[in-house]
C-alpha cells in the first residue's frame, strides 16, 4: 500500500494601482507504490491589461518508465547569469543570457562540439594565430567573415573550383579544370597537358647575321643565350656556306659547337661548302657559341653566307626515322 505526503502551496497577492501581482512557494513530495516525485518551485505573476505575466523556477525529481529524472525548468522571456566582478555591486556583467530564442554568451570554451549551422559575425582562427605583412611569420589559422582563409597548408578530398589563382612555389597536380586563369612560379605535371594556345618560351626563334670570314686565319661567332630549364634543341634548318676564291693551300674551313668540330673540310673546289641544317643538343640551362672559321687559307681568302634562320625547341620525343 503506498502512501502520498504533499504540502500545499504558498500564495502572496498584493494590488498596486490596478495590478495583481501574486508570488505561488510550493513544496512537494509525492510517494506511490509506482511513483516517487519531488518537486520544488517557485512562480511570480503580474496581470496588467488582463494578461498575465510569469516568471518561475522548478526544481524536481521524478521516477520515469526510463529511470530516475532531474530537471530544472525556467518560465521567463529572459534568462541570465549575473556577475559581479568587483565583489562590491557597483559593476555587474552577464557572461550568459537566453532572450528572444537566443543563447548570448561572452566567452566559451567547448571541449567537444556539434554545430549544424553557425554564423561568424567576425573571424574564426585557432588559438595561436598570428598575422604577419610576411606571409612566413604568419602562424595558425584563420577565417574571416569575408571568405578569405589563411593555412599553413590544406588537404581536399573533393573539387576545387577558382576563377584565378596565384601560386609563389609550386603546383603538382594529376588531374585539374580551371575554368579562369592560372598562374604559377613552378609547375610539375606528370600526365599530358593540352592547350589551345601557349604564351612562352616553348619555341625561341630569332636570325643569326651573315658568315663573313676573310683571311688566313679567321672566325665568326653566333651565340645561344640558352636558360631554358630543360633539355632543348637548336635547329639551324638551311644553312649554306661556301669558300670563294677556291684553290690550292685554300686551308680548312670548319663549324665548331661549343669548341668542339661539329663539321671540317678541305676549303678547295670540291669541299669548300657546307650546305644542309644543324641540329645541337642543349642541356637544361645551356648556352651555345658557334664558331665558322678558316685556318691556313691564302690572303684573301672568304668563308660567307647569308642570313640564317635559328630555332630552338624543348626537347622531346624522336619521331622521325
Amino acid at each position: 500500500m503506498g502512501f502520498f505526503v504533499t504540502e500545499a502551496p504558498t500564495q502572496v497577492e498584493a494590488f498596486l494601482h490596478g495590478c495583481r501581482k501574486v508570488a505561488f512557494f510550493i513544496s512537494d513530495a509525492q510517494r506511490g507504490k509506482d511513483k516517487l516525485q519531488d518537486m520544488w518551485s517557485v512562480k511570480v505573476g503580474k496581470t496588467q491589461d488582463g494578461k498575465l505575466y510569469t516568471a518561475g523556477i522548478g526544481v524536481g525529481v521524478e521516477n520515469t518508465p526510463e529511470g530516475m529524472q532531474s530537471q530544472v525548468l525556467v518560465v521567463a522571456d529572459r534568462f541570465a547569469i549575473l556577475n559581479m566582478a568587483s565583489g562590491t555591486g557597483s559593476a555587474v556583467s552577464s557572461p550568459f543570457a537566453v532572450e528572444g530564442g537566443q543563447v548570448f554568451m561572452n566567452s566559451a570554451f567547448i571541449k567537444d562540439g556539434s554545430i549544424t549551422n553557425a554564423k561568424i559575425g567576425e573571424s574564426i582562427t585557432s588559438n595561436d594565430w598570428v598575422w604577419d605583412p610576411d606571409n612566413s611569420k604568419t602562424q595558425g589559422w584563420a577565417i574571416d567573415k569575408r571568405g578569405a582563409a589563411w593555412f599553413n597548408s590544406a588537404y581536399v578530398r573533393g573539387i576545387i573550383e577558382a576563377q584565378a589563382g596565384y601560386f609563389a612555389g609550386e603546383l603538382r597536380a594529376y588531374n585539374g579544370y580551371f575554368g579562369g586563369e592560372l598562374r604559377g612560379a613552378d609547375g610539375y605535371f606528370t600526365g599530358t597537358v593540352y592547350a589551345e594556345k601557349i604564351l612562352g618560351d616553348v619555341v625561341s626563334a630569332g636570325v643569326w647575321d651573315t658568315i663573313n670570314v676573310v683571311g688566313v686565319n679567321g672566325y665568326n661567332h653566333r651565340y645561344f643565350s640558352g636558360g631554358l630549364p630543360y633539355d632543348s634543341i637548336v635547329v639551324v634548318p638551311y644553312v649554306n656556306i661556301e669558300v670563294d676564291r677556291q684553290g690550292s693551300g685554300a686551308g680548312t674551313v670548319f663549324i665548331k659547337v661549343n669548341g668542339v668540330d661539329y663539321w671540317r673540310s678541305s676549303a678547295n673546289p670540291l669541299y669548300g661548302r657546307f650546305t644542309g641544317a644543324i641540329v645541337i643538343n642543349v642541356p637544361p640551362n645551356g648556352t651555345l657559341d658557334l664558331e665558322f672559321g678558316i685556318t691556313g687559307a691564302q690572303s684573301g681568302q672568304t668563308w660567307s653566307s647569308g642570313k640564317m634562320a635559328v630555332m630552338a625547341f624543348r626537347k622531346g620525343q624522336n619521331r622521325f626515322s
